[in-house]
């Protein structure tokens, strides 16, 4: 660790009247991290199924956007549009499954 220099201050200057409090950042625990990867992996994994089945249901025609704007509609009902959502949808799938391999054969500490 390098010793402060003369010209710069040990302590880093503060407000008159406030005190200056240094506050650490904990790292998250294991069991911590393990939860919030699987939270992102379920949201992954639901938003993928959401994109890949919702453009072909019948809700898709009488939700309230493709009734809101009537000179979408043709672009709303169009296959290539339909396909390219479910696409993403499937590289939603796609990705949430990378996530969860690796993680498969890790073991506890």
């Amino acid at each position: 660790m390098n010793p402060p220099l003369a010209s710069q201050p040990a302590t880093p200057p503060s407000a008159p009247g406030v005190n200056a409090v240094a506050v650490t950042k904990a790292a998250p625990s294991g069991r911590q991290h393990r939860f919030w990867h699987a939270l992102l992996v379920v949201i992954m994994l639901e938003v993928g199924l959401l994109l890949l089945i919702l453009p072909w249901s019948r809700n898709w025609n009488s939700n309230f956007w493709a009734l809101r704007w009537p000179a979408l509609w043709r672009y709303w009902v169009n296959p290539y549009l339909r396909g390219a959502i479910s696409g993403l949808g499937l590289l939603n799938l796609w990705f949430g499954t990378e996530e969860i391999v690796p993680h498969a054969g890790e073991t506890r500490h």
